[in-house]
């Protein structure tokens, strides 16, 4: 283990908070990262970085990536975007936990192409009226607000602020999926639903602007929990190589599993390395897409990988539901699919290079 970086203190309290959240209800865990101070706007990079990779460690990836995308993809824009009306009524509460965010993008036929989006914002008086349906909402079912995109005529897609009970909005029931069973995934249905003016993000026409500041955030963040999940894999592993004993020695003396557990090893290391230059280019203003999609891209195919090399270790044993590695496996599947999935990271970083 002295290979290992030390946890800092701000990483093992994380971690003491993310083991005493599961089995609270989603809002009270909420409520108590808000007061942990995660959601606050003045974080330096080592506590933002080691405060996510802590809550990864102990608590269930659902949660952090519920978690995840209020701070990123909710939070993030009405905090750089949001009229100071909007501001006023949701943000402190959004920080605190009092409120959850979630992000209303995707649509039947336009997922990663935001110029595809059918949804429309009729101009009615002095706000909007908006129509259309959303899918793979984050959070849709408790959400108290939502950050919804639709297209205005003439002007273009435009970001708005859109309340839990607004009339014309109606919330889908909750989608089953495969794995990140505690974020709750739904649609979204907007019929007539009528917004006033200020609750325009940016302004009208400046939704990708505001889409922008949301995959910029999520995107750098929204994996950094599983490089906490990678070092709890990388510590099991090493007990196992080295306890665990076939023909006489420990596993760990045969030098392909040696050689599976190194490579845990690098990719935790090199994860690690990843997520605090991202958290320190964020938190200086200088971070940008290339580098926000390269951190989304490799934390989840090294995730990925470390859960399968995980199972490979444990042989037998580690196809059992029992041991959990099944159930973290579901769990980083879809980190290689949320976001924009791993293809559509290559072609952004495709295109920042000029191909």
């Amino acid at each position: 283990m002295r290979a290992l970086p030390a946890r800092s203190d701000v990483q093992r309290e994380a971690i003491k908070l993310g083991a005493s959240l599961r089995e609270r209800s989603l809002r009270d865990a909420f409520r108590e990262i808000g007061a942990f101070g995660l959601f606050a706007p003045d974080l330096d990079a080592h506590t933002l970085a080691h405060t996510w990779e802590g809550l990864g460690e102990s608590a269930d990836a659902g949660l952090c990536f519920a978690l995840g995308a209020h701070a990123c993809a909710a939070l993030a824009p009405i905090a750089a975007h949001g009229s100071d009306r909007i501001k006023a009524k949701h943000l402190a509460q959004l920080r605190s936990g009092e409120q959850i965010g979630a992000h209303a993008a995707s649509e039947a036929e336009a997922g990663s192409d935001m110029m595809a989006m059918a949804a429309q914002a009729e101009p009615d008086g002095d706000g909007y009226l908006l129509s259309g349906s959303k899918l793979w909402v984050t959070n849709g079912a408790e959400a108290d607000v939502f950050v919804v995109f639709a297209r205005v005529p003439e002007q273009g897609v435009t970001g708005f602020v859109v309340e839990r009970g607004a009339a014309g909005l109606t919330v889908g029931a909750p989608m089953d999926k495969m794995g990140l069973a505690r974020a709750s995934l739904t649609s979204l249905y907007l019929e007539g639903c009528r917004v006033p003016a200020d609750a325009v993000l940016e302004g009208p026409g400046r939704g990708a602007a505001v889409f922008h500041t949301a995959m910029l955030h999520e995107r750098a963040l929204i994996l950094a929990p599983a490089v906490g999940v990678m070092r709890a894999q990388l510590e099991a592993g090493l007990k196992h190589a080295r306890t665990r004993r076939q023909f006489g020695r420990p596993i760990g003396k045969n030098q392909l599993v040696a050689a599976r557990v190194v490579e845990m090893y690098e990719r935790y290391v090199l994860a690690r390395m990843l997520l605090e230059k991202t958290c320190a280019a964020l938190v200086d203003g200088t971070l940008d897409a290339p580098l926000a999609c390269l951190t989304k891209l490799r934390l989840s195919e090294w995730a990925l990988a470390q859960h399968l090399d995980a199972i490979r270790l444990h042989g037998g044993t580690g196809y059992l539901e029992e041991t959990g590695l099944p159930a973290h496996l579901r769990d980083a599947i879809g980190g290689v699919l949320y976001s924009g999935t791993s293809d559509m990271q290559r072609v952004i970083l495709a295109a920042h290079l000029g191909l």
